[in-house]
């Protein structure tokens, strides 16, 4: 439905996935303020270190769903992780996608620490609204790069 078998990207259907994320991540990273355990912290510690260090930009990508996946358990509900395997096939049909794009690796990871922090702190409603920030502003952004195909300069 997002990539046809041509490999072109509908970035229709990609925005309003998004935006459901985006509804849904906000309020998921609201309960794992609430719920959280210390081995939910050490997940999404670890996750966001792997996030800093990492230039790939497919790997990016599966290492943001990988942070998701940890604040859906971190929530304590397992509906939002049956939702996200539901996305898993898109995911993998996408990520070659991202190496067509320029897109700095710094700002696919901004924002991830504050969350964690957030979540450490059990501040439910900053958790919340770093969330829909990330959301909204990166997300939203990566769409748009998604429709220009966004290259980098060309070298002199």
């Amino acid at each position: 439905l997002v990539v046809t078998p041509e490999g072109v990207v509908n970035a229709e259907v990609l925005k309003n996935l998004l935006e459901v994320a985006r509804i849904l991540s906000a309020d998921i990273a609201e309960l794992a303020a609430k719920r959280r355990g210390d081995d939910d912290l050490r997940t999404l510690d670890h996750i966001v270190a792997e996030m800093r260090a990492e230039k790939n930009l497919s790997r990016l990508l599966w290492l943001d769903f990988d942070f998701n996946w940890a604040l859906a358990g971190a929530a304590k509900n397992v509906v939002p992780r049956l939702l996200m395997n539901s996305v898993r096939g898109l995911l993998q049909k996408y990520t070659p996608y991202l190496e067509t794009l320029w897109v700095s690796p710094g700002s696919i990871t901004e924002g991830y620490e504050h969350v964690v922090e957030a979540v450490r702190s059990r501040d439910a409603e900053r958790a919340r609204g770093l969330l829909l920030w990330i959301w909204s502003s990166r997300h939203e952004g990566f769409v748009d790069s998604i429709g220009k195909k966004s290259r980098p300069p060309a070298a002199p």
